[in-house]
């Protein structure tokens, strides 16, 4: 896909929904509660939201995630029933966003 204004904005409302649910203070006091070095997050998106659209068909910005302190990594992660698989957008506060793909056919 190309990095038309539509594609910027879809793949923004995965980022920003997202981003909202890692500054929740119940996020972020559990996730510092751990003590961990590493602390991820996972996001479910329910389908047929546009944030959904977004994660099932396009690809990620390529920019870091904007995450609180108490939060090094973030997963949104959805399925595509008709074709098959889940889709899995990842980011940390260093690293950019990229996207994976879980096959679940036989």
């Amino acid at each position: 896909m190309g990095m038309e204004p539509g594609y910027i904005t879809m793949a923004l409302s995965v980022v920003e929904a997202v981003e909202r649910e890692a500054l929740k203070p119940d996020n972020r006091k559990k996730l510092c509660a751990s003590a961990k070095r590493e602390r991820h997050l996972a996001v479910y998106v329910y389908t047929n939201t546009l944030p959904w659209v977004a994660l099932a068909y396009f690809e990620p910005p390529a920019e870091a995630a904007h995450l609180p302190p108490e939060i090094t990594n973030i997963w949104a992660f959805t399925e595509r029933h008709n074709e098959g698989d889940d889709v899995v957008w990842m980011a940390s506060a260093l690293a950019p966003w990229q996207r994976l793909m879980v096959d679940l056919r036989p």
